[in-house]
């Protein structure tokens, strides 16, 4: 059976055709550049395997890194592909946790780390705890492989050495961009390179290589011209020659038209104007959450790339959940998604939740181990995204595997002289970044970093001031609300039924909320006879939705108090410059919610936020921040 081809969709190239055809039982390593095509080409040849290889389309396994990627792929399959939709496209850590979950269920693998997870797994393969699990796997494909480094390349070994399985494996060296990775020893032994060493030398006999080399995204001149440096990119180098092809990169950089100052009106209206997805990719995260700040004060509409790690469940699950039905049946849940989330494919959302649950005839979804797999974070990757905007504020890592019409590259500078850099990392991270764009491609200047900073205590990025011991803000990030109990009863008293409903209707990404303290800390636990950092609770539009965690207070306390001197700690009265990154759904004490008169099962919604916070103070002495 040939496979079928949407109206947009080309077909393939002769090369791409060589790679698609190639026979399922076949060990395959494929190079594919940027722009070549890569994800139409692995679409292909995912609907091959199960129309013309006969290929039960759940013994195939994809993995890849990101869920930008995942919903990519399931998005192609969904709209080209027939039988290929039931194939399981999955993140490392995603798989890793499915997995872990199959050998053991009992365990609360979730609260493991994830490179505890991999760890894990690839322990389970290597023992033989899995031969259950993957017992009928027939076909593995895995996406950018040369990020393959440490645990999760040992991983990937043990799965490929212990099942008797066909697999695909793209990759291209010149786009190897999470180095950062490999500081452990276990990842200065397993870097990218010697992944590829290893399978050539055990599949020496089987291996079949081949590569993607025709450009489809290079559209304009400029981005022809990065591209150039694609093969000096993917083989070693001295850290003299890396430095300087990340300067003649920066150098094309810099030719590029300059997009312009985004607190400008009309650069504004630039950016917002027309239909086309529009991306700016930043080196790192302190840049894109100043950006995105500048964005807010100019109401233009975006949204901030989340972190791999970041698994959210979205608040229209909490609703479902409050069904008074054990289980629903497929028409009501497909009724009830165009409801609440029109904007998500109601097939691909149905197989998604039913495959996390796992459970119950094809028809229904059984509600209770829907609340299971939410509490185990096991809920499918694609889910866990915000709905797309037209705009992305991103670092170039969490974009790896996009595209986006429109490219604006902040300037990454020069490479410091002095102190440890990756040359050939930042060269690549450049690269990745100016082949991100199928049309158009510009350059934008840095925000202003001077007083901002990773804080290597908290690793979080801080607002600080011309003095080492300034402290003036804080990074707020996933983690940060507190979730064991519903909003109105933990850290401030509100009515919990009204609140859930203010949550459910009136709070929005987007909108602005502040945190104000509420108690001057206590000095029950930290090691040193400090104060612990006070709990705050969360304001929107004048009204408490939520209190802070114990890790926001455990880190604000690292942060904050002062070591010179550690009973005289000056916590900040408020911190403002936040923003509401989603409501969602979340799960925590049964007991709590049934108090609270929001249900028994545990589950309810709560604020996530972002931004990189502003202190406001009791004092406004040169030491410290003042208000907005």
């Amino acid at each position: 059976m040939t496979p079928r081809l949407s109206p947009e969709t080309p077909a393939p190239t002769v090369e791409q055709r060589q790679i698609i055809e190639q026979p399922a039982r076949t060990p395959l390593f494929v190079t594919a550049g940027a722009g070549t095509g890569k994800t139409h080409t692995l679409t292909r040849r995912l609907e091959l395997l199960v129309e013309r290889e006969d290929l039960d389309a759940g013994n195939i396994l994809v993995l890849t890194f990101s869920r930008a990627a995942v919903r990519e792929l399931r998005t192609r399959l969904a709209r080209d592909t027939d039988g290929a939709r039931g194939i399981r496209v999955l993140t490392f850590d995603a798989w890793a946790l499915e997995v872990l979950g199959a050998v053991e269920a009992t365990v609360d693998w979730h609260r493991l780390s994830f490179d505890h997870r991999i760890n894990e797994v690839t322990t389970a393969i290597t023992s033989g705890k899995t031969d259950h699990v993957h017992a009928d796997l027939a076909h593995v494909l895995i996406d950018e492989v040369q990020d393959l480094v440490g645990i999760r390349q040992l991983m990937v070994r043990a799965l490929l050495e212990r099942f008797d399985a066909g697999f695909t494996l793209v990759g291209d060296p010149a786009q190897a961009i999470y180095g950062f990775q490999t500081a452990d020893s276990t990842g200065r032994r397993f870097g990218a390179g010697d992944f590829v060493t290893w399978l050539r030398t055990f599949f020496a006999d089987e291996l079949v290589e081949l590569t993607l080399e025709t450009n489809f995204r290079a559209r304009t001149a400029e981005t022809r011209k990065v591209l150039r440096h694609a093969s000096v990119l993917a083989v070693e180098g001295s850290d003299a020659a890396k430095r300087d092809l990340h300067r003649a990169l920066r150098t094309e950089l810099l030719e590029l038209e300059d997009f312009g100052d985004l607190a400008v009106p009309f650069v504004r209206d630039a950016l917002s104007a027309g239909h086309e997805t529009t991306a700016i990719l930043c080196r790192d995260n302190g840049q894109a959450l100043l950006i995105a700040e500048e964005l807010h004060r100019g109401r233009i509409d975006h949204s901030v790339r989340r972190a791999a790690s970041d698994h959210v469940v979205p608040g229209w699950v909490d609703t479902m959940l409050r069904s008074a039905d054990p289980v629903m049946s497929r028409v009501v849940f497909l009724e009830a998604l165009g409801r609440l989330a029109p904007d998500l494919d109601p097939d691909r959302t149905w197989r998604s939740l039913r495959n996390a649950v796992g459970r119950g005839s094809p028809n229904t979804l059984d509600l209770s181990g829907l609340h299971a797999a939410v509490a185990k974070g096991s809920i499918g990757d694609e889910l866990s995204d915000r709905a797309a905007t037209l705009l992305s504020v991103s670092t170039t890592h969490r974009a790896k595997g996009s595209e986006f019409d429109r490219v604006l590259v902040v300037d990454p500078g020069d490479l410091p002289d002095a102190g440890f850099v990756d040359a050939a990392e930042e060269a690549r991270v450049l690269f990745v970044a100016m082949t991100r764009a199928r049309e158009s491609l510009y350059r934008l200047a840095p925000p202003e970093m001077r007083f901002v900073r990773k804080d290597t205590a908290t690793g979080r990025w801080a607002r600080g001031g011309p003095a080492r011991h300034h402290r003036w803000g804080l990074e707020v990030r996933s983690g940060d609300v507190h979730t064991t109990d519903p909003a109105g009863t933990y850290g401030f008293e509100a009515d919990p039924v009204a609140l859930q409903e203010y949550l459910r209707t009136e709070v929005h990404t987007g909108d602005a909320v502040i945190l104000t303290r509420v108690e001057s800390g206590h000095r029950d636990g930290a090691p040193d006879g400090s104060m612990l950092a006070p709990h705050y609770v969360i304001s929107h539009a004048g009204r408490a939705i939520g209190a802070t965690s114990e890790c926001f207070r455990r880190d604000l306390h690292t942060h904050v108090h002062d070591r010179r001197d550690a009973a005289a700690a000056r916590w900040p009265r408020s911190v403002s410059r936040l923003r509401i990154d989603t409501v969602e759904t979340v799960v925590g004490s049964a007991a709590s919610a049934a108090i609270a008169g929001i249900g028994g099962h545990g589950n309810w919604l709560a604020p996530r936020l972002i931004g990189l916070g502003r202190f406001g103070s009791d004092t406004r002495s040169s030491g410290d921040a003042t208000d907005d």
